[in-house]
């Protein structure tokens, strides 16, 4: 007998019946992180770009065409 099994709960190899809500709640938990994260990063992305970063990349591209 394990430890587990002593104190009602099953063992690691054990199967509870409740496995399959638990994968499913897993998988509803991983869409709903990967809906929010895929909103974070649309937000994001449709953010437009500041004038100081097209500067900055101008005097980049400048630079690098200097002799």
């Amino acid at each position: 007998m394990n430890m587990s099994e002593t104190h009602g709960k099953p063992g690691r190899d054990a199967k509870l019946p409740d496995d399959r809500a638990s994968a499913e709640q897993r998988r509803q938990l991983q869409r709903d992180i990967d809906d929010n994260l895929r909103r974070t990063y649309k937000a994001t992305l449709e953010e437009e770009v500041p004038d100081r970063f097209h500067l900055l990349l101008a005097a980049l591209r400048d630079k690098d065409k200097a002799p």
